[in-house]
């Protein structure tokens, strides 16, 4: 009787330590989110982690994120066979759908659009847009935004709205636009984007982002990144990286730009 006792006692200490440990194990997993949620924006990847392997394709060597590979097209790309894109190894597409003109200022579908995310879309590539802004006043930018948002209404898209801004030349409509109205103008096309349920992106270079942008602000929002170099130099977190723009795809006949996607 009293081993029968014991080796209930030592089943119910066995019970209770498979709990303590289950326990243990969840909330550590749930601190390492809050943890990565906390600090997205601020904690900057180690640059020697990123690797460019033998087919000219980065990857990041760090098990605690996940990535996606990724190109960015426009009419420039042409036609596309996305069959062959997909197969190619291609996870997600940011496609442009339009763009306001640099020195005209007019409001533009890019030719390619619809084809280029229907055909995205029918051979299970993931989808995103991006939109070239030129935007001078808040005016324009309402515009613009309103402009996206019914370009986009009747697709799904799994991957965000992102928000293209720089210079054409040096005598474009955005020469005497200053730092504080490109920042706002960001930020408020991204709020507007959000608003609507969508993800969005602020694309730019180093100098873009650090200079012509108030970095410390638009860093509240998701950034796209653009250096076409085997290292990442910018001072701050970004959540995709356009690291090439003569990338050669399967189904495409010119360069394309190559991304990386890190979640």
């Amino acid at each position: 009787m009293k081993k029968k006792k014991r080796k209930n006692v030592l089943h119910r200490y066995l019970i209770l330590i498979l709990i303590f440990l289950i326990i243990v194990w969840i909330s550590i997993f749930l601190l390492f989110g809050i943890y990565r949620l906390l600090t997205k924006n601020s904690v900057l990847y180690n640059p020697d982690q990123f690797i460019v392997n033998e087919d000219g394709r980065m990857t990041f060597d760090n098990n605690l994120y996940n990535t996606k590979t990724g190109i960015d097209v426009s009419s420039f790309q042409r036609e596309i066979d996305w069959k062959q894109v997909k197969e190619s190894g291609i996870d997600f597409a940011i496609i442009r759908c339009g763009y306001r003109g640099a020195t005209e200022g007019k409001l533009h579908e890019d030719t390619m659009f619809k084809e280029n995310i229907e055909g995205a879309l029918k051979n299970n590539i993931d989808v995103g847009v991006y939109f070239y802004s030129t935007a001078t006043t808040e005016k324009e930018l309402q515009e613009e935004i309103d402009f996206v948002l019914e370009l986009i209404q009747d697709y799904s898209l799994e991957f965000p709205v992102c928000y293209d801004m720089e210079y054409f030349n040096e005598n474009d409509r955005l020469a005497s636009l200053s730092k504080e109205k490109k920042t706002q103008f960001a930020l408020d096309f991204c709020k507007a984007m959000e608003k609507e349920g969508y993800r969005t992106l602020i694309y730019g270079n180093k100098h873009w982002l650090e200079n012509e942008f108030d970095l410390e602000k638009i860093k509240k929002y998701d950034l796209w990144y653009a250096a076409y170099i085997e290292k990442p130099e910018l001072n701050a977190h970004f959540k995709m990286w356009q690291y090439s723009n003569s990338g050669q795809i399967d189904g495409i006949s010119t360069n394309v730009d190559l991304n990386l996607y890190i979640e």
